[in-house]
């Protein structure tokens, strides 16, 4: 990049690439040249990246807060939390769709995501917790987002007593997570106690030392699935499938 990039605006110069991606050493590169000049800013003063090609692009490690990327092509970028979360906070304001941005691996745990797009987004390794999976749940009900292959691994995903001492109630609440797609998810040492699982294919996942007590887990599949030294007691596995699983010093 020429030091003649000083004289433009930051805008022109994006434009003058015929839509090529920006590389995180040129995105690092503008920061530095078109960051101090205040024509390249919007109005809520982040710099404007609203028309750049960011797609393809590893900005893990990066701080993209003071960017506006409310349009920018972000198709398979990497985020990191930080980042993911100012976009997922454009996207909530209608400025941005979060569709394609690639989060793999991130620990999302505790993170409210609901009324985000997150279609065609990958949750593979992705960390997530009980906040986290109860903000999505709706959209992975309706086929809008695929969390096959999500770490929930420790969470704490069990039911629980229910008690309204105004209304004199006291009741289990089963925490209902039945008809999902679960296939590859990593259930490692989580509490699925007081769940139900009807219906809900397991194929493939990762549940060693998991605790799955007192729950419904009718026709469920859990074919391949490792379940080394899982607690499975007093639930109904009616119906369930368990064909190549992994049962060893499992309890039943």
């Amino acid at each position: 990049m020429s030091r003649l990039l000083k004289k433009e605006l930051l805008q022109e110069w994006l434009a003058k690439r015929d839509n090529k991606p920006l590389t995180k050493e040129e995105l690092d590169e503008c920061i530095a040249l078109f960051g101090a000049d205040r024509k390249n800013l919007t109005m809520q003063g982040l710099l404007n990246f609203k028309s750049a090609d960011l797609s393809g692009q590893n900005l893990r490690g990066m701080d993209i807060r003071k960017l506006d990327i409310s349009s920018a092509n972000l198709e398979n970028t990497a985020l990191d939390r930080e980042g993911f979360l100012h976009a997922l906070q454009l996207a909530r304001a209608g400025h941005h769709s979060l569709s394609g941005i690639n989060i793999e691996g991130l620990d999302l745990r505790g993170l409210n995501m609901h009324g985000a797009d997150l279609e065609r987004i990958n949750f593979r390794g992705v960390k997530l917790d009980r906040v986290a999976l109860l903000s999505i749940l709706p959209k992975v009900r309706a086929g809008r987002c695929n969390i096959t292959g999500a770490d929930f691994s420790g969470a704490n995903l069990s039911g629980g007593r229910v008690t309204n001492h105004e209304l004199g109630l006291d009741s289990f609440e089963f925490f209902d997570l039945s008809n999902l797609d679960l296939q590859g998810c990593n259930f490692d040492e989580a509490d699925l106690s007081g769940v139900i699982l009807d219906n809900s294919n397991l194929t493939g996942a990762t549940m060693k030392r998991t605790k799955i007590s007192a729950a419904y887990a009718r026709n469920t599949r859990f074919d391949k699935a490792n379940l080394q030294g899982a607690i499975l007691m007093n639930s109904d596995f009616s119906g369930s499938s368990f064909r190549q699983a992994n049962l060893d010093n499992t309890a039943i």
